[in-house]
Formats: C-alpha cells, structure tokens, sequence
C-alpha cells in the first residue's frame, strides 16, 4: 500500500509549533494513516471509513472530509487557524485480518471517548500496522481446516461431504499459507486456489460421483474465497448512495465469483470429467462421464 501526493497549505505565519502546526501535524498523520488502515483492513463499506475519520478529526477539533472508492482515497484535514492538508491514499485489494479490523475498533472508541492525544493514538496505529500475524502457519491450516469441516453440514448432511470438507480446506490453508508466501500468489488465488482444490476433489475424492454433484462437495472448501464481505458492503454502499464504491465493490464481486467458476471448470477438463460433470449430480450411482 502507498499514499502519494501530500500537500498543505498554511494560512499566517509559518511560526511552526508556536502556532500549535506541530500538533496539527500528528492529527494529520493519525488521519491519514487510519484512512489507509480503515481501506485496507475493513470491508465494512466506504460510508463506515467516512464517517470515522470524520469522527476521529472532530476529536482533534478538525473537519476532515473523505472521497473514497473501494481501492483509494482523497482525504482533506481542515484546520481551526486556517491551514489545511491534502492525501491520497491508494491500497492494492488484500484479504482482511479480522484482528486488525477488531483491535482498530477499540483503538478508534478509545481515540472517541478522549483517552489518547493524536501523537499517541498516531503511535498505536502504526504498531498495529506492523504487527505480526497472531498465530503460527500450521495453525492457521488447522484453522481453514476447522472453519470447512463446521459449515459442510449446512451443505449437505453426509460424512462424505464432512470428509471431503477436511481434505479440501486443508488444501485451501496450505494455499492461503503459500499465498503469504510468494509474491503475487494472493491475487491469483481465487482461480489459483480453487483450481487446486477442484483438482483434488475430482482427481482423488471422484467428485464427479458425489451425491448433489462436484459443486457441493466443494463448496466448504471454497467458502472461505466467496467475496461475501464484498457483496454485503457493495449492496450497503449502493442503499445509501454510495455508488462508485458500491458499483467498484459489485465489480470486484463479480470477478471473484468468475475465477472460482473458471478454477472449477479448468480442473474438470483436466481430470477428464468434463464440465458438464460440474452440473449433473450422479443419479442411480452411474458415473458422470467425460464431455
């Protein structure tokens, strides 16, 4: 992620800290950076990153305004003596770490209720910034794992499908860990990913014989890559007029779900089940057949 084009313009003398710019400049900072943090990390919709930081500059008796879209955006600070200060603020598509997004929350109330100056607040940030993942790679694994297994019975109600749920989202975690891993692995990972995983389902777990067909049965696995958290803000975006971010959220939305359909559908024709396999569940234990 990367802010580019900061500018200020100052209204008065240039005295510096005597005319408190000094202060001016951590709540400057704090802005910022939460604006890049909020984009990042949350998913919650461009109207929620709006109205914090706007939240967070009343704090510091500043009017902050956002112009912001689902990948970047314009932030201005207006300052009481007149000054003001300019960033944008772009950020690559990443998956959201839900205990940034939770500890960011508490920092954001504890900033609301008065408790930290902007230099401190500003601090905290950054250390959540660069804070380590909370839990070891094999965890995580065990983690996907566990998070298949518990939403595999919402699909089907079968032991195959809570087996097949335990193979294929432990491949899903070992394809989350490498897409830590190797650079540019995580934007591929919706086809990369579910290619992978539709490759093991077809070629060793014969998903083309599974009861309600391959999809089903992969379904679990491939949760964890269904842009829910896109759909859910870009329909929030769009109720309450929030259109470019909405329509740019649908968008992203619409790709996602494109590469898991592709993954799926490459993995059948190489396996030689054929895509029609993909559609037409088994029926009276006759086997899909090619084409």
């Amino acid at each position: 992620m990367k802010a580019n084009r900061r500018t200020e313009a100052r209204s008065g003398s240039d005295a510096g800290d005597a005319n408190g710019f000094g202060a001016d400049d951590d709540v400057d900072r704090l802005l910022s950076g939460l604006t890049r943090f909020l984009l990042l990390h949350s998913a919650e919709g461009a109207f929620e990153l709006r109205d914090t930081v706007r939240a967070v500059g009343r704090v510091y008796g500043t009017q902050a305004e956002i112009l912001a879209i689902a990948e970047g955006a314009v932030l201005t600070v207006r300052h009481p003596g007149g000054r003001s200060y300019h960033d944008t603020v772009r950020v690559g598509p990443d998956l959201t770490r839900l205990d940034l997004v939770s500890k960011a929350k508490f920092l954001v109330n504890r900033i609301l209720a008065g408790k930290l100056s902007a230099a401190a607040a500003g601090q905290e940030l950054a250390s959540l910034e660069s804070s380590r993942e909370p839990y070891p790679w094999w965890l995580r694994i065990i983690g996907v794992t566990l998070f298949a297994v518990g939403f595999a019975p919402g699909v089907q109600q079968t032991w195959r499908e809570v087996a097949a749920a335990a193979v294929l989202g432990a491949v899903m975690g070992v394809m989350f860990i490498a897409a830590d891993w190797v650079g540019g692995l995580r934007l591929l990972l919706p086809i990369v990913g579910t290619l992978v995983v539709a490759i093991v389902a077809f070629e060793f777990l014969h998903a083309q014989d599974a009861p309600g067909g391959p999809v089903l049965l992969m379904i679990p696995g491939l949760f964890i890559l269904i842009p829910g958290d896109l759909l859910c803000a870009a329909t929030a975006e769009i109720a309450v007029g929030q259109f470019t971010p909405g329509a740019v959220r649908l968008a992203q939305a619409a790709v996602t779900l494109v590469q898991l359909a592709a993954g799926v559908i490459i993995a059948a024709e190489l396996t030689g089940s054929g895509s029609r396999s993909c559609l037409s569940p088994r029926r009276r234990g006759i086997r899909c057949r090619p084409g």
